[in-house]
């Protein structure tokens, strides 16, 4: 573990949490207009390997330095594996709800751990090693000396900086007592914002486990631009997770405590890819520039794609959804160019859109 800053270097690091908590980098209210006004199909391939862990924190609380020698092992599992697959470094690693506290006894006051330059230090090492930005959670607190605490996923950008965080909107109720005191998950304090980031490859949102049962956060996110969703988990929920990724349209990359941490598909809500036990890491390449397609006769379910381009494209078409999700692997031509070539390019958002605006005419107005 790194010594102790000197004072003027604790001060600016103080400095640095106050400003950052609990916005994001690059606030939300600010960069939620500043989303790319170029269609995501019509921009250049951009692949982004992503690692996520399903890790059974349960067992007794081992300290916080082993604990996150536990954490930092997953990160090299990841960055490891993405070599070995991907021939490439990994872009970002996720561990799960907890993870940095999971199994300490006590209250949230208790068990919260101060964000300080030890914690920092220790996961800006292997987001350097490995070029890669690292997401976790844990229960927090700015300091030492601070009162709140919250269940939050904590942001380490690619240089190994404190980049931000988010605290989790929806904490768990525990009780109301008889003097009207409300407790939240052992006495966390609810986050106040839906936090979008503005990460080297795209707009990533956050949301922590129960805030699946709450469908305004995931909407928020959407209108915020976010292009991927890091979903930190302790339940295995599949169904709500694919539900918000079919609607939303973007990624959703979950990493829980035990049996299900997947990749969601953007419009499908299918899983891309899963952990299966006993392994305990998962590292997947995903495009943030895809294009979503519904069926048509001329679409024949990707073929016409796959005969006039061969491997310059990659796709998943579902039968069973009646769509599917596209990429180019060409850098010189978006998946947008290759649908207009095969006069292809009519996404599911827009025959809707025609469609409602034709039914209404019809019938006089919306239906009520």
């Amino acid at each position: 573990m790194s010594r102790q800053p000197c004072w003027p270097a604790r001060l600016l690091m103080l400095l640095t949490l106050t400003l950052l908590w609990p916005s994001a980098c690059g606030s939300a209210d600010e960069t939620g207009s500043q989303a790319s006004a170029v269609p995501r199909h019509d921009r250049p391939p951009r692949t982004v390997i992503v690692g996520t862990a399903m890790t059974p924190w349960y067992s007794d609380y081992p300290g916080l330095e082993r604990r996150i020698q536990q954490m930092c092992a997953l990160i090299d599992q990841m960055a490891a594996d993405a070599r070995t697959q991907y021939g490439r470094a990994i872009d970002v690693a996720v561990l799960s709800e907890y993870a940095l506290t999971a199994g300490k006894q006590g209250t949230a006051a208790e068990i919260a751990v101060p964000l300080d330059e030890t914690i920092i230090q220790a996961f800006a090492a292997p987001a350097r090693r490995h070029n890669t930005y690292i997401v976790f959670g844990g229960v927090i607190r700015d300091d030492s000396a601070s009162a709140d605490c919250w269940n939050a996923a904590v942001v380490i950008d690619r240089q190994g900086r404190l980049a931000g965080r988010y605290a989790k909107v929806h904490p768990v109720l525990d009780q109301v007592d008889a003097d009207g005191r409300i407790i939240l998950e052992g006495g966390v304090t609810p986050g106040t914002e839906y936090n979008v980031f503005d990460f080297d490859f795209g707009r990533v949102g956050l949301q922590i486990c129960y805030d699946v049962e709450y469908a305004e956060g995931w909407q928020r996110l959407a209108e915020r631009g976010a292009e991927l969703v890091l979903f930190l988990t302790q339940s295995p929920q599949l169904t709500r997770p694919a539900m918000y990724a079919a609607t939303h349209e973007y990624w959703i990359v979950s990493s829980t405590f035990r049996n299900n941490a997947s990749v969601f598909e953007p419009g499908t809500g299918l899983v891309a890819a899963q952990i299966t036990e006993p392994r305990q890491t998962l590292v997947h390449e995903l495009d943030l520039s895809f294009l979503l397609l519904p069926w048509s006769s001329r679409l024949r379910n990707g073929q016409a794609f796959r005969e006039a381009f061969q491997d310059r494209v990659g796709f998943r078409y579902s039968e069973s959804e009646d769509r599917g999700v596209f990429w180019s692997n060409d850098p010189q031509t978006t998946i947008g160019d290759m649908a207009r070539s095969l006069n292809l390019l009519d996404t599911p958002i827009e025959q809707q859109t025609r469609a409602r605006a034709a039914q209404d005419r019809l019938r006089g107005g919306p239906a009520r």
